[in-house]
C-alpha cells in the first residue's frame, strides 16, 4: 500500500512540470494547436511546390488553397474528398516532419485534426519550384 501511495505522490509531484511543456501534436489535436506546439519547439514551416497538370500549385488548389490563403503555407495538398486528408510540412535543422490531418476547414467553424505525425521529408520534386530557384540546403535530407 505504501508503495502505491509513494508512486501516486511521485506522479503528482512531476505533473506540474510536465503540464507546463507544450503538448506535442497527436491524434485528435486541432491543426492550429499542433502547429503552435511545433513552432514553440523550434520547427519552421516548409512550403512545397508540387503542381497539377495545368501548372496550378497543389497547395493553392481546392481545400489546400483555403488553408494556404488562411496562412497555412506549409500545406502540401489535400485529398478534397471523403475524410479530406491533408499533408503539412515542417523542418527543424536537418530534421523533417509531416503532419497529416483529417477533416474539413472553414475558418472560425471547422478545423482539421492531426491524425498522424511522420518524420519524413518532402520529395525532391516538391521542394523545387518549376523555375528551379529553390534548392535543398547543403547536407539537408530530401525525399
Amino acid at each position: 500500500m505504501r508503495s502505491q501511495a509513494f508512486l501516486v505522490a511521485l506522479l503528482l509531484a512531476l505533473a506540474p512540470a510536465h503540464a507546463a511543456e507544450p503538448r506535442p501534436p497527436s491524434a485528435e489535436v486541432p491543426l492550429d494547436e499542433a502547429r503552435k506546439a511545433l513552432l514553440a519547439q523550434g520547427w519552421t514551416l516548409r512550403e512545397t511546390f508540387l503542381t497539377l497538370d495545368d501548372g496550378t500549385r497543389e497547395s493553392q488548389w481546392g481545400d489546400a488553397g483555403l488553408l494556404y490563403r488562411a496562412g497555412f503555407v506549409e500545406v502540401e495538398r489535400c485529398t478534397g474528398t471523403g475524410a479530406n486528408y491533408c499533408t503539412f510540412n515542417y523542418r527543424r535543422g536537418r530534421s523533417c516532419l509531416v503532419l497529416q490531418t483529417k477533416g474539413e476547414f472553414e475558418p472560425g467553424r471547422y478545423e482539421p485534426a492531426v491524425v498522424q505525425r511522420l518524420h519524413r521529408c518532402p520529395s525532391k520534386e516538391a521542394l523545387h519550384p518549376e523555375n528551379g530557384s529553390e534548392s535543398t540546403p547543403p547536407g539537408e535530407p530530401s525525399g
